[in-house]
């Protein structure tokens, strides 16, 4: 139905099935089956979501489910008529109807109802280079930061719809990776293509005492090898309790994030009294390993 369509647009926007589904925590292979129009309508969701893509010829809701059961209510089918022409039964369509299911059950039912599906880029959506990239600290949370730094001197991976505050801005043209962060305060919420690449250079610059004090925004991966060699032995964790919302989204994320502080104080403390989370200090690795 849609599989070649995502596909095709996971290609133009230069993302790898193995990059995606390290993006949004899931496998390959459940990538790989969506493309082929197989698999579960969560999964669907997850990668859509992951993509910045919606499909189009449904209601106006955010979520598969709902817009099942918005199109049905709208044509005045009651569940035991949906099930009887599309050979399904009444738990099934009440599953698909939550957002559950597999994807041959949603599309008989879009079939039944002779829905014509397409995929284009969300349009609620406000990132500049595509949501697997690109996901800029709303301004929300930006304010909860705000409350213990409130002046930040550089934000050296920034973009244009970024709504980071900071005396200096580096953007792509500047490539924040080759200069130097001469800064008391950093904030960096880095391109997540090239996330490893950006943890290493913060923790050279604090450790070369260019920073002071940098609080990275980044997706929870604590099974990459940057976060055992770069952030645990070094920085301050603060792993957030709630998926957040990046830019002007109005879904959460489809991935945990966490706050990494590489400072020599114990600001982390004060993110954690804004922040909801779980805090992992650097010095309790430490004394763990010795």
């Amino acid at each position: 139905m849609i599989g070649h369509k995502i596909r095709q647009f996971r290609k133009e926007l230069a993302i790898s099935q193995a990059t995606l589904a390290t993006e949004i925590s899931i496998t390959v292979e459940a990538i790989r089956n969506i493309e082929n129009d197989i698999g579960s309508l969560q999964t669907l969701q997850t990668v859509l979501s992951g993509l910045g893509l919606e499909l189009t010829g449904l209601p106006l809701v955010e979520r598969l489910g709902e817009q099942l059961k918005s199109i049905r209510r709208s044509r005045k089918y009651s569940q035991r008529h949906v099930c009887e022409m599309t050979g399904l039964t009444q738990p099934t369509l009440i599953n698909l109807e939550k957002g559950r299911g597999r994807l041959s059950s949603f599309y008989a039912v879009l079939t039944f109802y002779k829905t014509s599906l397409s995929v284009r880029k969300q349009r609620r959506l406000h990132y500049k280079q595509g949501a697997t990239n690109s996901w800029n600290t709303s301004k929300d949370f930006l304010e909860k930061i705000y409350a213990v730094i409130p002046v930040f001197d550089l934000d050296p991976a920034t973009n244009a719809d970024s709504y980071v505050v900071a005396e200096t801005h580096f953007y792509e043209e500047h490539d924040g990776l080759k200069q130097p962060w001469n800064a008391k305060n950093v904030y960096l919420n880095p391109p997540y293509s090239t996330l490893g690449t950006w943890v290493a250079k913060a923790h050279e610059e604090f450790y070369n005492g260019n920073a002071e004090t940098i609080v990275a925004l980044l997706p929870c991966r604590t099974n990459t090898e940057y976060f055992h060699t770069l952030i645990t032995p070094s920085a301050d964790v603060l792993f957030i309790q709630k998926r957040l919302r990046f830019g002007e989204a109005r879904q959460q994320a489809p991935f945990a994030s966490m706050l990494v502080v590489w400072s020599r104080t114990n600001i982390i403390d004060e993110f954690a009294k804004v922040i909801t989370g779980t805090i992992l200090r650097k010095h309790e690795i430490a004394a763990v390993a010795e």
